[in-house]
């Protein structure tokens, strides 16, 4: 009979020997474009930042993950330059290395919930379970009292965790925990609404090839979806309107987004940044929509799942919440309040830190949320 392995026991059987705790784990996310560290401050009774880092990768991602000597140089600099203690993580497989399903079944009193969830998992993958580290996030729904039960499940293979961990430990790092990045975003939104128990938010954390959307109530998991929407589709679409190069086509949307009086800044010509920003929306529309859809979908299976309530704000995370006025269009498809997702809301100031990441601040949220293990009730 094959037994469940989470990705944190799989972290703990490698971890080398216990040491004395001096400091809080670092959260370290290996993002889509560059490397993201947060560290809180152990003596702090409020989580207060002690150091972060956001830095680019020296070469594309893959290529650095797939270097052992450039992944553990990457490390060893940011730990260094960031003024980090200690070298205790928690993490985050990359995105490449995990598979996300959810699962629905009914409540089996002759079958352990473990055991369930892997027979499930076992009827959707080639793979055998014994090569294979399986893990659930239960997602919380009003059919639970009838007997019916979900589950966000996460697959990887074990040899890819293994050889994910031995090269962060091979930089110095002990991995104290492994996670995936729906529970950093749970962290990070629980602990920027700290009185809003029963708020139910959207998360919409967009990627390179593909998007995640979240809802959550509180700290209760009731949503997951995988979306077929990423940036690199968004940037092809554009860049073969206007016949541009990918590269070029990026840099237009992040120079002067969807609206180009979003962030106030002043432009030498505004007429000509606004027929710009104006341009790159009507191309993008229809790819805005397919959103739209998906959220709409994800509002009538909230409302219709859990108490009646549907969605209270959406957040932008990832890729879109760098895309100038992005949030204010979409608000204006939903007639909901959206927001882009500030990590460093969540935290009290720190003298220099906000200064040191406002650049890419943003890009930090799944670092902070792993950074916050441990500090709130759900670990």
């Amino acid at each position: 009979m094959n037994r469940m392995i989470s990705l944190d026991r799989i972290a703990r059987m490698l971890a080398t020997a216990p040491r004395v705790r001096e400091a809080r784990p670092i959260g370290l996310d290996l993002g889509a474009e560059g490397l993201h560290m947060l560290q809180l401050d152990g003596r702090e009774q409020e989580p207060r930042i002690r150091a972060m880092l956001s830095t680019p990768y020296p070469a594309d991602r893959e290529a650095t993950l797939a270097s052992p000597p450039q992944l553990t140089s990457l490390l060893r600099q940011a730990l260094k330059a960031g003024g980090f203690r200690g070298r205790r993580v928690v993490t985050a497989m990359p995105e490449s290395g995990v598979r996300l399903m959810v699962l629905n079944y009914e409540i089996d009193r002759q079958t352990s919930e473990p055991e369930q969830i892997l027979q499930l998992v076992g009827e959707r993958i080639d793979e055998a379970l014994e090569d294979c580290v399986v893990d659930y996030l239960p997602i919380r729904t009003s059919g639970e009292k009838h007997g019916a039960k979900s589950a966000l499940a996460v697959v990887a293979r074990r040899d890819a965790v293994i050889d994910h961990l031995e090269r962060l430990r091979a930089a110095g790092l002990e991995v104290e925990a492994l996670e995936i990045s729906p529970v950093a975003v749970r962290r990070l939104v629980a602990r920027l609404l700290p009185d809003e128990t029963d708020l139910n938010s959207l998360v919409v954390h967009c990627g390179a090839r593909r998007s995640d959307l979240t809802v959550f109530s509180g700290r209760r998991l009731i949503l997951y979806r995988e979306l077929d929407f990423g940036e690199d589709e968004t940037i092809g679409a554009l860049g073969k309107s206007l016949e541009m190069s990918p590269e070029q086509a990026r840099s237009l949307l992040y120079q002067y987004g969807v609206r180009a009086d979003a962030e106030g800044r002043a432009w030498d010509d505004p007429a000509a940044a606004r027929e710009i920003s104006e341009t790159v929306l009507e191309i993008l529309k229809p790819t805005f929509y397919a959103l739209k859809e998906q959220v709409d979908k994800a509002c009538v299976y909230t409302a219709s799942g859990w108490r009646g309530a549907s969605v209270d704000q959406v957040y932008l995370l990832g890729s879109i919440a760098r895309w100038p006025g992005f949030d204010g269009v979409l608000q204006g498809f939903l007639s909901l309040p959206v927001r882009i997702l500030e990590p460093l809301a969540a935290f009290a100031p720190v003298d220099g830190a906000e200064a040191a990441g406002r650049d890419r601040h943003r890009e930090i949220a799944i670092a902070a949320g792993h950074a916050l293990r441990g500090v709130d009730a759900d670990g």
